[in-house]
């Protein structure tokens, strides 16, 4: 996509993935703070939402500046992602299978990652659909988690409060 549609040569497809990998190291530090102040939960979902906005923006913007600023969002989004879900993976864990468990989330994430791009193949090559809208598509499909996982966090949360937790 960057090196056909967008016309980015080889420098520029190295610039975009620098500026999200520098992004991200920048980012990262910060995490712990941020969940500190707003919690790993509100966290995620802030990150989930990220990832779902740096989708449509992939799909929405066509300047290198803008494909830029994607990137620096991506980081940052990614930072927060990584570390809200580890610590929460780690929380739920039992001790004596911390290893598995995350070792199981790796793998499952690794598999949405092939299986969304497969999708994307698939969409692209059989279906028809234009790059700009494979990306509005993985925007949705990226929200749709969200909009199942924030209810469950709600009602866990006035739970709770009912119990006096």
């Amino acid at each position: 996509y960057m090196l056909k549609t967008l016309g980015l040569g080889y420098d520029g497809f190295a610039l975009l993935c620098a500026v999200q990998l520098i992004s991200k190291a920048v980012a990262f530090p910060f995490t712990q703070w941020l969940a500190q102040r707003i919690g790993l939960l509100r966290l995620l979902i802030g990150s989930m939402l990220g990832a779902a906005v740096v989708a449509f923006l992939w799909g929405a913007e066509r300047s290198v500046a803008g494909m830029v600023m994607a990137k620096v969002i991506s980081g940052a989004t990614w930072a927060c992602y990584e570390f809200s879900r580890f610590q929460i993976l780690l929380g739920s864990a039992r001790p004596k299978q911390r290893v598995e468990f995350l070792a199981m989330s790796a793998s499952l994430a690794g598999l949405m990652q092939l299986g969304g791009a497969l999708l994307g193949s698939f969409l692209l090559a059989r279906v028809g659909l234009t790059y700009r809208e494979i990306f509005l598509v993985s925007a949705l499909g990226r929200a749709l988690p969200l909009m199942a996982f924030v209810p469950v966090v709600m009602a866990r949360r006035e739970l709770a409060t009912a119990r006096g937790d």
